[in-house]
């Protein structure tokens, strides 16, 4: 399993010698006009990775230290990419808030 950080310019220093297989930096306050570009741009990491891993149990875990809409981005990427590409997402920082 392959693992994505997905964190905000404003708090990459609080996760300094945390080790993932890749992260993308995004925008501390993502507006409508450009969340679209890092949906994509997210999506397009998390394919990246998927066609990367090679482990028995394929899948990507998906971790975020960020605003709310690319929360919101990514537990609807765990639907739609798991139904249109068959790609598995995990979302631990979900699990951890339970």
């Amino acid at each position: 399993m392959k693992t994505l950080f997905v964190v905000s310019s404003r708090r990459l220093e609080y996760h300094a010698g945390e080790e993932y297989d890749d992260f993308i930096e995004v925008g501390h306050n993502p507006s409508i006009e450009n969340v679209k570009e890092w949906s994509n741009r997210i999506a397009n990491r998390i394919r990246k990775l998927w066609n990367e891993d090679k482990d028995e149990e394929k899948g990507i875990s998906v971790y975020l230290d960020g605003a709310s809409p690319y929360n919101a981005f990514l537990q609807d990427a765990q639907i739609f990419m798991k139904e249109n590409e068959n790609i598995d997402i995990k979302l631990p920082f979900l699990e951890e808030e339970e």
